[in-house]
């Protein structure tokens, strides 16, 4: 009697074991995976690579804010002020899915600048990241030279946009434009340079 519960109790699990990897193999693998093999230029490493180079030397920072009324002050800054300024600029990060489905890349030489521009731009409203140009030396297409970033967004009854631009071995600033609901513009700049001390 109790071979014969055995016998019953492992058949009833055979079953169900076979049944249950069935469903499994139903299901396709490659319906679930899609690969992404559009590479973006990481000008966030780029970036960061810098922030990195420029901490390991002896800098001097030097900050620069225009205020509404076009009022200029300029200080010089600690490296942790440093840092929150930058942080800004390496949180805009496009190249990684999924939010990178959402932008197209378009590529073209700027002979004025002499560069090799990749531009990457999105017609999504709900994205504020509307569109970020790097621009790379055209004579080899090696040594970056300098990012450009678009941001738009609304805050409370008004519309922000912020143009963001890091210049490699110099500086970095943010232009900002605040357009509140009656149509005024409220500009405001911050501006960081950088040397050796």
């Amino acid at each position: 009697m109790k071979k014969r519960a055995v016998i019953i109790l492992a058949m009833g699990i055979f079953l169900i074991a076979c049944k249950n990897s069935t469903k499994e193999k139903a299901i396709p693998t490659n319906s679930l995976t899609t690969t992404d093999t559009i590479p973006f230029y990481p000008y966030v490493s780029e970036i960061e690579k810098e922030i990195n180079q420029l901490t390991n030397k002896k800098i001097l920072f030097y900050r620069t804010i225009t205020d509404t009324t076009n009022k200029e002050t300029q200080s010089i800054i600690t490296d942790s002020v440093f840092f929150t300024i930058a942080k800004l600029f390496t949180q805009k990060n496009i190249t990684q899915p999924p939010i990178k489905s959402f932008y197209k890349e378009n590529l073209f030489t700027d002979l004025t600048t002499v560069s090799t521009v990749m531009s990457y731009t999105t017609n999504t409203d709900s994205l504020p990241i509307k569109n970020v140009d790097v621009l790379l030396n055209a004579k080899d297409n090696s040594e970056i030279k300098r990012i450009d970033m678009k941001v738009i967004y609304s805050k409370l009854d008004s519309v922000v946009t912020e143009n963001y631009a890091w210049i490699f071995k110099k500086g970095c600033y943010i232009n900002k434009f605040i357009e509140t609901p009656n149509g005024k513009i409220i500009p405001s700049k911050i501006k960081v340079s950088w040397e050796k001390k």
